[in-house]
């Protein structure tokens, strides 16, 4: 019968140490895994730190020693995870192994092979130890972190042996190994935190050598921009203190100059003006004189015609030969008187004529001196010449009214020249008392100078023939009486133009010494102008020269004028405004037969300059009565102005279809040109022709024969106030002013001014003009 194998029994008190031995080996495993848990915790704090900052780090040998660190470290936390996975699984094995079973004996073929020992078999944990000890030591000289794995995996592989002695002696040999572990373990993590906090202390002090390196550098290159910056501001505050020494030097000289054009302009404005002025006097003047011409013509033709009468009413009288002394004294004092009245005639004539060489030198120099005067004079003188005209008005009218008042007397001509039916009633007159004192003269001769069959004479003092000479001085008394009065009449109207000759020389005395004390201001103004002008030349020429400035200062300042501050007040208060009134829009048969309907509806569309577009309401036809009102506040501009010059109002007529739809009839344009002209407030009353439009793709005969087609009438009226055409006045001296001085562009001018560059590409038919005005000058 074979021996069995001895089967190792424990008792309780046996189990329940080992199981203390072992719970007490776990604590203290889960105690050194929490501080290596803290301590890993404590170095991933650690590089994470110097991963920040590595990142900040350029590129170069350390960042790549920290990338190597980073990784190395990444491969040790995931280690360390692995091994401590490993561990808690191991130890929940081998605390149940501990718990609830032992160590399997050998099988009979390993017994037999030992011959059945004696001995109970040495446990392979208690065995272990010496192996485990001797590695620690062997392992020493290796880094840290693989020590600390070496050590966990022979740990690990130990607790996987089954225990196979008693337990007494296990703990004995477990103690101590455990004491070795920990005393190793204990040394391997100082060396650890020694190794790491040494290499840590090196790439500190590193950075910190290197920080420090780019601190002195920066440093020295702060100290070198500040330095430089510090030089380039006491240079830019030099500059800009020069800058705007020269700035105001040239903002000062830009006023001066600006100040200059304005004088200059105000004086060319002035100038242009008086010329105008005097042009107009002297179209004026030489009106009156061809006047005055034409009724000396008329009065010589008269005298002439008068003359010839007589000198033939004579020559005939004394061809007679027993003619009456009473016909033969009239008659020569008639001849007289008519000599006389000759003579009076020829010598207003000539008194006129001199007069009239002396108002036309009078004219050429005023015309040289009047181009000199101021606005105000030109007011003055305007309102002079309407008290004038009114007078010559009231005169020309009590001249008519008297020359009516005349019973039996010829109609005779007034100073202004009446009508040419006056004129020929005075003709015909003097023409049928000379035909009738001729006929008398004649059938007289003819009766006298009959002869008798005997050859005798008819007797001179027959009673037949006393009748026909009474007849006869009855007759030509009558005639001459006429012509007695009507040289009278010419008597008065001379005395009467005589006195307002005197008036008006007076006048014109007393205004050629205004004027004169007016040209004296005038030409001191201008010379002083000129000395500003000449010292403003005389520095332009200066900083031209040199390139410096000099500190000159001008007297530039202007004296307003009341006419000024007049016309500155008015223009403050009033407004330019121009008011539009439609008063009705009458069809005529062809728009009602174009629009199909005997009641069409109108209404109108108002277009002007850059104002919103204005419609009136919606009324009937064929005889629309609007009485539509609407008020522009102009802008007084060069562009306005040109377009009252080249465009004018424009009203299109349209007709409404349905109540929803309307058609564009035709359009037409009320012209503005007369406000350029007009001096004085007034309305402008006018009618306005709708003409049909023509449409397209139709041929030029139907076309033609569409616009002469009259559709509609407007019947309009439009209010220009004084305000309106004073500024258009301004404006357009000021554009002529603009237009004689070219504007130079010395700088930064006070006034604001629009500039328009205009570019022309291509122009045609410039040889016909140039042979036009060739053909002018020739």
């Amino acid at each position: 019968m074979t021996n069995r194998p001895l089967i190792e029994r424990w008792s309780r008190s046996e189990l329940e140490d080992h199981f203390h031995s072992v719970a007490d080996n776990l604590t203290t495993l889960k105690q050194k895994n929490n501080r290596l848990e803290r301590e890993v915790k404590i170095l991933n704090g650690r590089m994470s730190g110097r991963n920040s900052q590595r990142n900040t780090v350029p590129n170069g040998p350390k960042k790549d020693e920290l990338d190597e660190l980073h990784r190395a470290n990444q491969l040790m936390a995931q280690k360390l995870k692995v091994l401590k996975h490993q561990l808690l699984n191991y130890t929940k094995v081998n605390s149940s192994t501990s718990l609830t079973g032992r160590y399997r004996p050998e099988t009979r073929q390993q017994q037999q092979k030992q011959n059945r020992p004696s001995q109970r078999p040495q446990s392979a944990f208690v065995g272990s130890v010496a192996s485990q000890t001797k590695n620690i030591i062997s392992d020493q000289g290796k880094e840290p972190q693989q020590m600390i794995s070496s050590q966990l995996g022979r740990q690990i592989n130990n607790r996987k042996r089954p225990i196979s002695q008693p337990a007494i002696e296990e703990k004995n040999e477990f103690e101590e190994s455990e004491h070795q572990f920990e005393v190793v373990s204990r040394e391997i993590t100082q060396r650890a935190d020694n190794e790491q906090n040494k290499h840590l202390r090196l790439l500190e002090e590193r950075k910190e050598s290197e920080i420090k390196e780019k601190l002195r550098e920066m440093q020295r290159q702060n100290r070198k921009m500040t330095d430089d910056n510090e030089e380039l501001h006491l240079a830019l505050e030099k500059s800009e203190k020069r800058l705007s020494a020269l700035r105001t030097e040239f903002d000062r000289m830009a006023r001066e100059l600006s100040q200059a054009q304005r004088e200059l302009r105000s004086q060319s404005d002035s100038l242009n003006s008086e010329r105008e002025d005097a042009q107009r006097r002297a179209n004026g003047s030489a009106r009156s004189a061809e006047i005055v011409d034409r009724e000396l013509a008329i009065t010589r033709e008269e005298c002439r015609a008068l003359r010839n009468a007589h000198e033939r009413l004579v020559e005939k009288s004394l061809q007679q030969e027993n003619s009456g002394k009473a016909a033969l004294e009239e008659l020569v004092r008639l001849r007289a008187k008519v000599q006389q009245n000759a003579n009076e005639n020829e010598t207003e004539r000539r008194e006129c004529e001199e007069e009239m060489q002396r108002l036309m030198k009078e004219n050429a120099k005023l015309r040289e001196t009047r181009a000199k005067e101021m606005d105000e004079i030109v007011q003055q003188r305007e309102k002079e010449r309407k008290s004038e005209n009114g007078h010559l008005e009231e005169e020309q009218k009590r001249k008519i009214k008297q020359n009516e008042s005349m019973e039996n007397g010829p109609k005779e001509m007034n100073s202004n020249g009446n009508s040419q039916k006056q004129r020929n009633d005075g003709d015909g007159l003097l023409n049928k008392l000379f035909t009738d004192v001729i006929g008398i003269v004649e059938s007289h001769l003819d009766s006298r100078s009959k002869t008798d069959d005997d050859g005798t004479k008819f007797a001179i003092g027959d009673g037949n023939s006393g009748e026909r000479w009474q007849k006869l001085y009855e007759d030509m008394y009558f005639e001459l009486e006429k012509v007695r009065k009507l040289l009278l009449n010419e008597h008065q109207m001379n005395v009467q133009l005589q006195e307002e000759k005197r008036h008006l020389l007076a006048e014109m005395d007393f205004t050629k010494i205004q004027f004169e004390r007016q040209l004296a201001e005038l030409k001191g103004q201008l010379e002083e102008k000129g000395k500003q002008i000449a010292m403003l030349e005389n520095e332009l020429e200066f900083v031209a020269k040199s390139g410096q400035i000099r500190h000159t200062v001008l007297n530039t300042e202007k004296r307003p004028t009341a006419a000024d501050e007049h016309s500155e007040k008015a223009s403050a208060i009033e407004a330019t405004e121009l008011k539009l009134q439609i008063s009705k829009v009458v069809l005529t048969e062809e728009a009602v037969r174009q629009s199909e309907n005997p009641c069409p509806m109108l209404f109108l569309a108002i277009e002007f300059f850059d104002f919103e577009i204005q419609t009136t309401e919606v009324t009937n036809g064929p005889e629309a009565l609007f009485d539509f009102t609407t008020v522009f506040d102009t802008p007084i501009s060069d562009l306005f102005i040109h377009y009252i010059r080249t465009e004018g109002m424009e009203i299109e007529l349209y007709s409404v279809k349905d109540g929803l739809s309307y058609e564009l009839w035709s359009k037409a344009q009320i012209p503005l040109k007369k406000l350029l002209s007009t001096r004085t407030p007034t309305h402008f009353y006018g009618e306005l022709k709708f003409w049909a439009l023509s449409s397209h793709g139709q041929s030029e005969e139907k076309q033609q024969k569409e616009q002469s087609l009259l559709l509609a009438t407007a019947f309009y009226s439009i209010e220009v106030p004084f305000s309106l055409l004073s500024a258009l006045n301004a404006q357009r001296r000021r554009m002529a002013a603009m237009a004689i001085i070219p504007m130079g562009k010395v700088g930064p001018s006070d006034e604001p001014f629009n500039e328009l560059i205009v570019q022309i590409h291509r122009c045609t038919a410039i040889d016909s003009l140039k042979g036009d005005e060739s053909a002018k000058g020739n």
